[in-house]
């Protein structure tokens, strides 16, 4: 509740308290919502009323009467507005269109031949010409473009500091993206988007702190507390692929060189039967459970180690790699288990391959919740 200060501004902050309450907590009337908000029934139903205006609200059927008029419930129409979410890779684009719940609408897929910063923008604007073609609904209901992608990003200030795998360096890619799509744009590293889709509409939506840990092309992580994501000094928080086991020698393979999708494959190519991996696993190949077991435990350990500096209510663990369940996701558990001392959070399994996307058009949802 707000309020002191610049009415306007108590204004939009109690509007954006009220839909918060509606996101993690779904319907509720009126009464309820003034009982929530500590706001009186007068002011919570001027507020209702801007934000129906808005199509942001609508009713939903009446609830049970404990005596009296039937109270109706309110929710969030998330349908009322899009956002386009985008996971730059190395060869081609994802592009998700979202409603305000990042559920996805449509979705498409454009070849790059090389990620540069020009082919990144050109591809963009395709993209939102393609997926939202008519200019008016533009206008009206896309709240903006999020964009996912590996490496340290000031998000505040839309730039890339690094990619090391794009070789960028210093590119200030949310402004070039806006220019070429006219669209607003927001920008983070793609583990961070994903876990801010998870705190927003997903596993995360009920806790203050969740630990997200991705092993999939990379191993990552990423840290929200009180709704925001820990960036650290440079913007390198969560960058633990680079990580190596203490002791080892500068030359030692690092957890992304150990874990990630790719050196799992590249680990079972040297000691498998020729078979793939995924299939190996699936037809409970010995060799192929013992290095699903024995990677998943290493997992788990050094997650649990993790975990303990910052105490979360929630752990996610998410990627490409997941795809090797049970195997490798059971083993990553009990290493968790084993080598976490105290009172364990919860720990969740997820993985839906357009999560990626997804989580960068979450990017922009979070902006507009924000200055809505």
């Amino acid at each position: 509740m707000h309020e002191k200060g610049d009415p306007t501004e108590i204004r939009k902050a109690n509007r954006r308290f009220i839909l918060d309450i509606l996101r993690r907590e779904g319907s509720r009337s009126r009464v309820e919502l003034a009982q929530a908000t500590g706001l009186s029934g007068a002011a919570v139903t001027m507020l209702i009323s801007d934000l129906m205006e808005d199509g942001l609200i609508s009713e939903g059927p009446q609830q049970k009467s404990s005596g009296g008029r039937r109270p109706i419930s309110l929710q969030i129409d998330y349908a009322s507005r899009y956002s386009i979410g985008v996971k730059i890779m190395s060869r081609s684009i994802e592009a998700v269109l979202t409603d305000l719940a990042t559920s996805p609408i449509r979705s498409m897929e454009i070849d790059i031949a090389k990620p540069t910063p020009e082919n990144v923008a050109a591809a963009c604007r395709e993209i939102v010409n393609r997926l939202v073609p008519d200019a008016g609904e533009r206008r009206e209901k896309l709240v903006g473009m999020g964009l996912g992608l590996p490496g340290l990003i000031d998000s505040d200030k839309g730039v890339c500091i690094k990619s090391h795998r794009f070789d960028w360096d210093a590119i200030p890619i949310a402004s070039l993206v806006e220019a070429a799509a006219e669209v607003p744009v927001w920008i983070d590293n793609d583990v961070n988007a994903y876990a801010i889709a998870q705190q927003l509409f997903g596993h995360g939506r009920a806790h203050n702190s969740i630990a997200v840990f991705i092993v999939g092309t990379g191993v990552g992580a990423a840290i929200i507390v009180n709704g925001r994501v820990l960036g650290g000094s440079s913007y390198a928080a969560g960058e633990i692929g680079f990580c190596r086991d203490p002791g080892e020698p500068p030359s030692a393979a690092t957890w992304g060189e150990r874990f990630s999708e790719p050196s799992l494959i590249e680990r079972w190519s040297v000691i498998g039967d020729g078979t793939d991996l995924q299939f190996a696993a699936d037809s409970a190949n010995p060799e192929a459970v013992a290095l699903l077991r024995l990677a998943g435990g290493e997992v788990g350990e050094r997650l649990a180690n993790l975990v303990m500096f910052v105490d979360p209510e929630l752990v996610i663990v998410s990627g490409e790699a997941v795809r090797f369940r049970p195997h490798f996701t059971d083993a990553i558990r009990r290493g968790f288990e084993r080598q976490y001392p105290l009172s364990k959070p919860e720990l969740v399994i997820d993985w839906h391959p357009d999560y990626w996307a997804r989580g960068a058009a979450a990017l922009a949802i979070q902006s507009f919740f924000s200055r809505t």
